[in-house]
This record gives C-alpha cells, structure tokens and sequence, in this order.
C-alpha cells in the first residue's frame, strides 16, 4: 500500500493533535477498529512509529496493559505522501492549527 487511506489520515491527524493514540482512541474516536494493522501498514510506508506500554486499572480494579503509538521524528513526511490537493490543505490546516495555536 503506497498511498494514504482515510484511516491513515485521520491516524496522524489524531497523533499530531494529541500526541499519540490508542486502540481504544482510535474505536471510539476516529471509527479505527483494527489500529495495528493500519500502524503496521503506515510502518511499511516509512513513517517511524514508537510505541509504549501503559499499565492502569479499568473500572473494575483490574490491571490492563495497552500500547500508545506516536509519531517519531516530525511530520514533513505526511505532506511528501499526500497526493491529493485535498490531502495537503487539510494536513497544512491541522499544522497551522497546532503550532500557532488557532
């Protein structure tokens, strides 16, 4: 796969705004239900991807392992794999947004 999905947009998006995300963020926030599979596959495209294990407790008391996926090294690379017009505007608005805080 060489070009971005939907899903692999809204990904970075979300990993640009939030710093990370998770698979149950990914569920309920952006629709995502199989988030390895699509950070597997932004892996392959050459995005360097960090993950990191959480321990915390759910409701119920019980321990819970889950991982956090975040973006390494920047995103100059998400502009280089938009081929659309469309890509880029909504990638150049989330950067604008982020770093000067609109």
């Amino acid at each position: 796969m060489s070009r971005l999905s939907n899903q692999h947009n809204r990904i970075l998006k979300y990993c640009k705004e939030f710093g990370g995300i998770t698979a149950w963020e990914a569920a309920k926030e952006l629709g995502i239900m199989q988030l390895g599979t699509r950070i597997f596959e932004l892996k392959e495209m050459g995005f360097k991807i960090a993950d990191v294990w959480i321990d915390d407790i759910n409701r119920y008391g019980d321990k819970v392992r889950y991982k956090r996926y975040s973006i390494v090294g920047g995103f100059d690379k998400i502009n280089n794999l938009c081929f659309s017009n469309t890509c880029k505007k909504v990638v150049s608005k989330i950067t604008e947004k982020i770093l000067f805080k609109k």
